[in-house]
């Protein structure tokens, strides 16, 4: 825990680049093991593997696929009344 705080501390989590890195990462980890995530909900809660892709992959990556292209238009910083 103390080596998370330490590096969350550091402030490279605030660069854009390095949340535009951790997310195309993620999406890139989502395709790359999508069979295995099939396989599992499969397995556990007995979804097939459309209801997988529909209800718990596509959400996923078009969630990623919005902070991708808005990132950094959301993190500018805004006046409040």
């Amino acid at each position: 825990m103390q080596a998370h705080k330490q590096f969350f501390n550091s402030g490279k989590t605030r660069s854009i680049a390095w949340r535009l890195e951790q997310l195309y990462t993620l999406k890139q980890s989502i395709k790359k093991h999508q069979e295995e995530i099939n396989n599992a909900l499969y397995h556990d809660l007995g979804k097939p593997e459309c209801e997988v892709y529909s209800g718990e992959i596509y959400p996923i990556l078009k969630e990623i696929d919005y902070f991708l292209e808005n990132l950094s238009h959301l993190v500018k910083p805004r006046k409040k009344s």
